[in-house]
């Protein structure tokens, strides 16, 4: 888990029940940031950066292509992009073969 001013970044299930850092309760029903990744419902305690959301899932930063609302992302700014509530996100991982 990465945390970033003592706050969790890692992605939590909106389906049901929801983890939580140990006395975290207050601060984590006040700050959720509801987004859809790859079709998926997902939240974060915060507003993530898009090299947040990809670190928090295990996406490489260098062979992954971020469309955020049917918009590409430049990698440049993977790390200054922050998300807004709702968006919908599509992470595309390259790999190499034949």
């Amino acid at each position: 888990m990465e945390t970033r001013r003592g706050r969790r970044l890692d992605p939590v299930e909106s389906a049901g029940t929801e983890a939580q850092a140990p006395g975290a309760a207050a601060q984590h029903s006040l700050c959720n940031m509801k987004l859809v990744v790859n079709g998926k419902p997902m939240e974060f305690a915060e507003s993530p950066s898009v090299a947040e959301v990809c670190r928090a899932i295990g996406a490489p930063l260098d062979r992954t292509a971020i469309l955020i609302n049917d918009h590409i992302v430049q990698r440049a700014a993977y790390e200054q992009h922050r998300f807004r509530e709702g968006d919908r996100v599509e992470i595309v991982t390259l790999v190499r073969g034949g």
